[in-house]
């Protein structure tokens, strides 16, 4: 069996988080309603599955790549409209021998019998509407000359009013949907307390006890409470007097402070939340809590209230040691010539942005970039360009740059960057020493910088810093010794 699945992943309803996730990757029960759905699916007996995407397509092929693990084959369509997903089909349905065909919503995953409907003789399509049989799902099972049917200029809405004569199928139960935050803390709520017989949970967690559901490596402190329904992911920590529930679902990697309150809540990945606090019929992502009683979004600027929490395993803290060791050797050793310098040249302040930073401007931080300020006199200019980054040493002591990484932008620098270019720059870290001076000089062109930075930033590896601090050197040698740049 053949399925197309409008993911498009687009709804104002979620805004302010669906800026930077679609839709179709919110959670249910910790892990994306897409992957239920596929799980679904597949338990169903289909086998090829068609992906429409729009919004931030590059998160969700990264979250779900080929589909082996499920026994399914992935095909993934891009669509730049996401009101209009049926536009990528009449370049590719030629070749499919299905007489019936899944269509169905990423966002809403429902509860039905595939093979009775199936079995149906009717020629008629099949939508399937809720228990009550007024509202439809989002879901069909369509004829292939039916398929021909759709408009491809019209919404994926507008569906049961293309195919006017369909058979009525309620669903076995109610269907989750991450449409809204509303229906996002429902459908949680009604995974943690009645778990649908189709619906599968994460293999990482087990009930350990009426209602208490605890993944791998959690920590759940002795005087932390725990009141069912309550689900606890992977690698999260509860604190002491902290407590947690009813109704309370804490993703992977999560940390609830001391003595704080989350009830009736859900807490999305990476949050933290701070010492004391109460969080009540609310979402919580991050530096953002969506207050579902009363309909409003806050950005919390403290990261010690609401913040991003995450692991730094101990190879990186060892890193982060050695090379600001190494750089408060190199500002020692080089302190008097850097005075020197400063006198002569000027110190030079720039607002640049921190690195990794998140994809939303409004939660960007920015820092000081120190440099030496470039010199009236021409004849200075070869000294000035190849000592300008001394005092860049002290924004290496302050852990704000590396040695290697990507050159420094201010804000408005990088939201004027190509999407697919500002997503990689955004996700590594900035450096005194680039890949694109090594590899270009100190002028390169746009598309050269491109290039350089977007190989780098898919390097991750220690090994090829060191090679780059090399190639610098030897570069630095022969601009500061006249033999070339």
């Amino acid at each position: 069996m053949r399925a197309i699945i409008d993911a498009t992943g687009y709804c104002e309803a979620l805004d302010p988080l669906i800026q930077h996730k679609p839709s179709v990757l919110f959670r249910i029960f910790d892990k994306p309603i897409i992957v239920h759905i596929i799980e679904h699916l597949a338990h169903q007996g289909v086998s090829s599955i068609h992906l429409v995407l729009s919004h931030l397509p590059e998160m969700i092929e990264y979250e779900l790549e080929e589909g082996s693990r499920w026994g399914v084959e992935l095909t993934f369509h891009l669509v730049k409209d996401c009101d209009r997903p049926f536009t990528f089909l009449a370049p590719v349905k030629d070749g499919w021998s299905d007489k019936r065909i899944i269509v169905g919503r990423g966002d809403v995953l429902p509860f039905w019998d595939l093979a009775h409907v199936f079995s149906l003789k009717s020629q008629k399509a099949a939508l399937l509407y809720d228990q009550e049989g007024h509202d439809w799902s989002g879901w069909a099972v369509l004829a292939a000359d039916q398929l021909d049917r759709l408009d491809p200029q019209k919404p994926y809405s507008s569906l049961p009013s293309q195919i006017p004569e369909h058979k009525h199928v309620t669903a076995k139960a109610p269907s989750l949907s991450t449409e809204s935050f509303e229906r996002l803390r429902h459908a949680n709520m009604l995974a943690l307390e009645t778990l649908p017989k189709d619906f599968h949970a994460p293999s990482t967690a087990q009930m350990v006890e009426p209602g208490v559901w605890l993944s791998r490596a959690c920590v759940i402190h002795s005087r932390a409470i725990l009141t069912p329904p309550v689900f606890i992911g992977e690698h999260s920590q509860i604190m002491a007097g902290a407590v947690v529930g009813p109704n309370a679902i804490v993703e992977n990697n999560c940390y609830v402070d001391h003595d704080s309150v989350v009830e009736s809540a859900l807490l999305c990945q990476q949050s933290y939340v701070g010492s004391g606090l109460e969080i009540r019929n609310s979402i919580v992502d991050h530096n953002t809590l969506i207050n579902l009683s009363h309909k409003a979004a806050v950005r919390i600027r403290d990261d010690f209230i609401l913040g991003r929490f995450e692991f730094i395993p101990f190879c990186r803290h060892l890193g982060s040691f050695t090379e600001r060791a190494l750089a408060l050797v190199a500002f020692v050793v080089t302190l008097p010539f850097t005075a020197v310098l400063t006198l002569l040249f000027g110190l030079q302040k720039r607002e640049m942005l921190c690195l990794p930073a998140y994809r939303e401007p409004e939660r960007w931080k920015t820092f000081q970039f120190l440099s030496l300020k470039p010199p009236t006199n021409p004849i200075f200019h070869r000294l000035w360009r190849s000592t300008r980054h001394l005092p860049t040493l002290i924004n290496m002591l302050r852990g704000q740059v590396h040695f290697v990484g990507l050159a420094p932008r201010a804000p408005d620098q990088v939201r004027v960057l190509p999407s697919s270019w500002r997503y990689l720059y955004l996700t590594s870290k900035v450096g005194a020493i680039t890949l694109a001076y090594v590899d270009h000089g100190h002028n390169p062109t746009e598309v050269e910088k491109f290039g350089s930075e977007t190989y780098y930033a898919a390097q991750t590896k220690v090994r090829f810093d060191l090679r780059i601090i090399v190639l610098w050197i030897r570069r630095k040698l022969r601009s500061l010794f006249g033999r070339g740049d």
